[in-house]
Parts: structure tokens; sequence; C-alpha cells
């Protein structure tokens, strides 16, 4: 921008007061010397729309915008509307607000063609227009970067997915591996179990085979001569203590009788053929010798 447009007021001051004169002197004065703030405040006391116009003004040169902003909006003067939409221009310019500024400058240049308004009109439009195509470049650049990142982040999502299916692949490898290995130990133990079963099973069935064949060959015929030899010295032992139980009831008869003076007759040779007989049939190979009959006396002694 250019200029702000100062508008002097002096036309009117001819039907202003005393203090209107004091107060429009004290504030050229401040504005002059560059006391902008001064010369707002001795224009504020003048209620004239020239008067408001050379305080927005005062603002303005004070770079307090938004307050000159008020002040020229307030101006309903109609020979001053060219000057107010001119001024409206520069303080929405320098408070940012690229297009009120722009509508304004076009407002003025509506009333009258004015080459310091148009110049800054362009300016505007130029600095509006760079400023979108940096807006698009860095919204561009923006939406670069952040395709870029997007990209960067589903590639590293990409691989970290990659390497945990990996990961996970290698895991469940392992754990089949580990249970084939189990498996496969299982398996042998089971095996060498059978195999050790298997073995001792039949180490026993040949003990077992081996004790029925002893028994058979020695076992049996051993029990069953022993038990003939035992039945058959039952027998003769049998028959040769019934001759000694006689003979011995025999001497304790005959020392009974010798006692009570009794004596025993010997035995007649039909008993001695029937002794021998029974002796034979006994199996006891034993021979009697015929005794000779002899006659003694002796004397009879009766135990009653």
């Amino acid at each position: 921008m250019k200029k702000v447009v100062v508008l002097a007021v002096f036309i009117n001051l001819a039907f202003g007061g005393v203090f209107d004169f004091y107060n429009l002197n004290r504030a050229n004065t401040a504005f002059k010397d560059g006391n902008f703030s001064l010369a707002a405040k001795y224009y504020a006391k003048i209620d004239k729309d020239e008067a408001k116009f050379n305080r927005g003004v005062a603002l303005y040169k004070d770079k307090k915008y938004d307050q000159a902003l008020e002040e020229f909006k307030g101006i309903k003067e109609p020979n001053l509307e060219f000057n107010k939409l001119y001024n409206l221009g520069n303080t929405y310019a320098n408070l940012g607000k690229i297009d009120q500024a722009i509508d304004s400058y076009k407002k003025a240049l509506e009333l009258k063609d004015d080459k310091d308004a148009r110049y800054n009109l362009e300016f505007l439009e130029q600095q509006k227009k760079k400023k979108e195509q940096n807006k698009n470049s860095q919204q561009n650049q923006d939406n670069k970067q952040k395709q870029e990142q997007k990209d960067k982040e589903s590639k590293e999502n990409k691989n970290q997915q990659n390497q945990q299916n990996q990961q996970n692949q290698q895991n469940q490898q392992n754990q089949q591996n580990q249970q084939n290995q189990q498996n496969q130990q299982n398996a042998n133990d089971n095996k060498n179990q059978n195999s050790q079963k298997e073995q001792t099973d039949s180490e026993n069935k040949n003990s077992q085979d081996k004790t029925q064949n002893k028994d058979k060959k020695f076992g049996e015929p051993k029990e069953q001569g022993f038990q003939q030899n035992r039945s058959k010295n039952d027998e003769k032992s049998k028959v040769k203590q019934e001759p000694k139980d006689k003979s011995s009831k025999k001497e304790q008869k005959d020392n009974q009788n010798e006692d009570f003076g009794v004596v025993d007759e010997p035995i007649s040779d039909i008993e001695q053929r029937r002794w021998q007989r029974q002796l034979e049939q006994r199996g006891i190979n034993t021979f009697l010798l015929p005794l000779d009959k002899k006659e003694e006396n002796h004397d009879e002694i009766k135990p009653w």
C-alpha cells in the first residue's frame, strides 16, 4: 500500500465552536509531530465525520488497526465514501484480511479511478494468488509428505507383519519339530520297553520251559522211584517191625512167664509153614530153621 488519505476539516470548522477549534489545532499539531496517539485523543473530542476520519487515520498511523477500522466504518458522510473505502482497504490489508481489503479497493475504484487504489488492488491480488499457489504447493507438499509417511508406515507395518508371520511360522515349525521329536522319543521308549518286555517274557518262558523239561526229565521218575522205593522200604520195615514187635511181645510174655513160672510152647509144623508163606508173599527172604522139640519141665506158677 502506498499511502493513507488524511482529510482536512478546516472548512467545516467554520460551523464549530471555540473548543472544536482548540481541539482541532492541538490534534493537527500532534499529528504533524508524529504523536498519533495524542492526535487521536483530540480528534475524538470533535463530533464530526471529518474529525472521526482523521482520528481513524491517527490510529492507523499508531498501528492500532482494529480501532482505526471501527472509526472508518462509522463514517456516514457521502463525500468521504471513497476515502473511507480506500482507508478500509489499507486497514484490512494490515490486519491480514486480504479478501475484505480487495473488496474495499474494488468498491473505491467503482466510485473513482485512482492510481494508488488500483496499485494496491493489483498488489493484493498478486499476493493472494501467490498465497494460494503457496498454499496449494504447501498442501501438495503436505499431502506428499503425508502420503510418504503413510507409505512408510504401511511398509513398516507390512515388514513387521511379515516378520511376525515369519516368527509365528518359525515358532510353529519349532513346536512341530519338538512335538515330532517328543513323539519319536516316546515311540522309541515304547519300542525299547516292548523289546525289553518281550525279552524278559522270552527269558521267563525259556526259564519256565527249562524248568518244566528238567522236571519231566529228572523230577517225576525220580519221585516215582523214590515213592516206589519208599513203599517197598515201608513194607519191609513194616514186615521187619511186625516180627520185631511180635518178638518183643513174645520176649515180654516169656519174661512174664518166667516171672510167674509159665513156659511157652513151641509152634507146630503147620504154623511154621504158614508163617514162611506169609514172609515170602511180603518179599522178605527169610528162612526159618526147624527147631527140635524138647520137653522141658517148668513149674507152672500162676499169678493168682
